[in-house]
């Protein structure tokens, strides 16, 4: 009997001594993952919806190369796609409530409400930040400046905002929406013809409803109507919204 109770003692001794050493094992294994190896986790973390997951898999690959433009950039992205993700998600979940009665209907404008239902606030600052990061060790990463650029002119710092899209038409020429930004961000600030230099080159590149909208806006406030009604026809052909935003009397 007492032999094996000693066996019993040595066998449960042995499993727990093997947990430790797998989990150590683990732990360690992890820890000595290459840039690539983490890049490749987070990125499959990512497309799995597992956004935390993703989030720490980048952060130990930008541990390693902290450096690293693109490393930045790419946490950025998934930030920034986590939080873009998570507001139209708790919108969707508050509107429910509202609409089934269980909450006011003003829930879904409120970003402090929306945080119970899942919205990831803190991701858009953080993601704003991977970009500035990205732009430290990169100066010509256009795209991370488009994003910074974008929030400028969100918060109606259309100076600024000015500043960054002239900087990056020079680093991507190709890509209609600087042109478009830019240009509504020359018609908050009043400088009309500079706005329709812009925006014609938006449309020019990209047939786009929006394009043709702002356009419209600029040609009214130089009181161009065969302009204004040029750009109306377009979007009525276009069928858009849009075509009564320019003209709402029709």
């Amino acid at each position: 009997m007492r032999m094996q109770y000693i066996k019993k003692v040595a066998m449960k001794a042995f499993i727990i001594i093997a947990i430790a050493i797998i989990g150590i094992g683990c732990h360690s294994s992890d820890e000595t993952l290459s840039v690539d190896q983490y890049i490749a986790n987070g990125r499959r973390f990512n497309a799995d919806g597992k956004v935390d997951e993703a989030i720490e898999s980048f952060k130990k690959a930008i541990k390693l190369k902290p450096e690293t433009s693109d490393l930045h950039f790419e946490l950025g992205v998934i930030f920034y796609e986590g939080w873009r993700k998570s507001f139209e998600t708790a919108q969707q979940h508050a509107l429910a409530d509202v609409i089934k009665g269980r909450r006011d209907s003003n829930i879904p404008n409120n970003d402090k409400l929306l945080i119970e239902y899942g919205y990831r606030k803190e991701f858009y600052s953080l993601a704003l930040l991977e970009f500035s990061e990205a732009l430290k060790y990169e100066p010509s990463n256009w795209k991370a400046r488009y994003f910074i650029a974008t929030d400028l002119f969100n918060n109606k710092k259309y100076e600024q905002a000015i500043v960054e899209f002239t900087k990056i038409i020079q680093l991507e020429p190709n890509y209609a929406n600087n042109y478009t930004i830019l240009g509504e961000a020359y018609l908050k600030t009043g400088q009309y013809q500079l706005a329709i230099n812009t925006l014609e080159k938006a449309s020019d590149m990209d047939v786009a409803a929006y394009h043709y909208y702002v356009l419209g806006l600029a040609y009214k406030k130089v009181n161009n109507r065969k302009k204004v009604d040029k750009m109306a026809t377009k979007l009525k052909e276009m069928k858009s919204d849009y075509y009564r935003l320019l003209n709402p009397e029709n």
